[in-house]
């Protein structure tokens, strides 16, 4: 044997990902952060997949669940949102992984957060969508010798100055001696209108991709539309759940699509600092389907 063929001490590149985000609220009840990650050699793949089921269904207009509605039904665009969820049906996984994390907002204590009445839901946001992109990178790279974020989107929605969002929980999350780091400074927050992006055009139809597998997958949990095109996407999306909830270690959804409810009881602003462990998640039924596999869900705080 060549003795050159082989290294003992071989280092591994690292694994380069790109991150899209977007956020649901069901006002006093459930607070959601949806996490898409796409490894940049697959992110070319994505985006023509995108497109091209753009072009198929003829629709030209952003796709957000919330105006899927009964004027919507049968219409380009909810042809458009079932092509992307049929995707998540399998052949979406074959180049990102998503991960959404389900805030129970009535087992928050509020004053955790600050005292200060005008920031406490920021400071919410802020530090839940850190512990949902921590806990999607953890959970889906957790055997990655190295994982780099290289850049980061999220929608643009109006936010103060002195917000810390785009770059805050990133500083947070290098702060940590684990094997994630990102490489970008600040997240993006791009226009959700494609047209109208100049700097980040590409990132907004995955965005729009984050929306609607959020809005879809909640939606299977907590049945709060009763419009003909919100269901449509619900009755797609309900079948990758099911499966993971009867098998959490499916073949084709495992370390591909994770679902994750926390807290499972209020937590002392310390407790939110230290990593978080499977006692602090708990599990969710799908309505009508209550035989499946009590599991505990997905962390990635190792």
């Amino acid at each position: 044997m060549n003795a050159s063929s082989f290294q003992l001490n071989a280092t591994h590149p690292p694994k380069r990902v790109v991150l899209f985000h977007d956020e649901r609220e069901i006002p006093r009840k459930w607070f959601y952060h949806g996490i898409l990650l796409v490894e940049t050699h697959k992110a070319d793949e994505l985006t023509r997949f995108l497109a091209e089921t753009r072009q198929a269904s003829g629709s030209t207009k952003p796709i957000h669940f919330v105006e899927l509605d009964r004027r919507s039904h049968r219409s380009r665009k909810t042809k458009l949102a079932t092509l992307w969820a049929k995707a998540a049906v399998g052949p979406l996984w074959e180049s990102a992984r998503f991960y959404l994390l389900g805030i129970a907002l009535d087992r928050l204590d509020r004053s955790v957060f600050g005292e200060d009445k005008t920031t406490i839901n920021r400071n919410i946001y802020n530090r839940f969508f850190e512990i949902a992109t921590f806990s999607a990178l953890r959970w889906f790279y957790a055997d990655e010798p190295t994982v780099e974020v290289v850049q980061a989107f999220s929608e643009k929605r109006d936010i103060s100055v002195d917000d810390a969002f785009p770059h805050r929980p990133i500083a947070k999350i290098n702060r940590r001696e684990t094997n994630i780091s990102f490489k970008c400074r600040r997240i993006e927050m791009v226009n959700k209108h494609a047209a109208r992006e100049a700097a980040h055009p590409r990132a907004v139809p995955c965005v729009h991709l984050v929306d609607l597998l959020m809005g879809g997958i909640s939606q299977c949990y907590d049945r709060t539309r009763s419009d003909e095109a919100a269901l449509e996407i619900e009755d797609i999306l309900r079948e990758p759940l099911a499966e993971l909830h009867r098998n959490p270690f499916s073949p084709t959804y495992h370390k591909r699509l994770q679902v994750a409810w926390f807290p499972r009881e209020p937590m002392t602003s310390a407790q939110l600092d230290a990593p978080l462990r499977p006692a602090s998640f708990f599990t969710r039924a799908l309505p009508d389907d209550r035989a499946q596999t009590d599991f505990m869900s997905a962390f990635a705080s190792r």
